[in-house]
């Protein structure tokens, strides 16, 4: 299995193909990785009301699609990237929330809050749920033109006066 790294590129692609061969077939499955840094933030856990990540598919292939996101404090498999089945689905990931896509436009995938990192980065990885169905979904990346467009870690959190804040991480 073969792999590839683009931390350049703008955009996340997540998807499943398959490519009919001479003697069989190619399966091609593409995953989005992102990280967050969240060192010092102005809330502790107890404040925190919500936290959801904000991403916008530029593209999208295929019929209605599921994409399926996961966090996880540790950096094991933020920095090796290995991109293997036991990497991506390591049981060192929180699974967060399963979104449908049906167009372009922005998705809201619910986080929860026990799985942030105060004190350092948390990682997130986007891919494809159902690799039965072929297609695929375009997530603008940090690199993308429009600024807007880059995916958001949104926290709201209410301190002990009572008084609502909301916080946006931007990679």
């Amino acid at each position: 299995m073969g792999y590839t790294v683009n931390t350049a590129g703008t955009e996340l692609i997540t998807g499943y193909k398959i490519t009919p061969l001479m003697l069989g077939y190619q399966h091609d499955v593409w995953r989005g990785y992102m990280k967050f840094n969240i060192t010092s933030p102005p809330f502790t856990l107890g404040e925190i009301d919500s936290v959801i990540l904000r991403m916008r598919c530029t593209l999208k292939s295929g019929t209605t699609v599921n994409s399926r996101l996961r966090s996880s404090i540790s950096s094991g498999w933020g920095s090796t990237l290995e991109a293997t089945s036991g990497d991506f689905n390591s049981t060192s990931t929180n699974l967060e929330d399963d979104v449908s896509v049906s167009g372009t436009g922005s998705y809201d995938f619910d986080v929860d809050k026990n799985n942030l990192n105060l004190s350092g980065y948390t990682y997130f990885r986007i891919s494809w749920v159902n690799d039965n169905n072929q297609g695929s979904v375009r997530w603008a990346s940090q690199n993308h033109g429009t600024s807007s467009y880059r995916p958001q870690l949104i926290v709201t959190y209410t301190l002990a006066t009572g008084k609502k804040y909301t916080q946006v991480y931007i990679i």
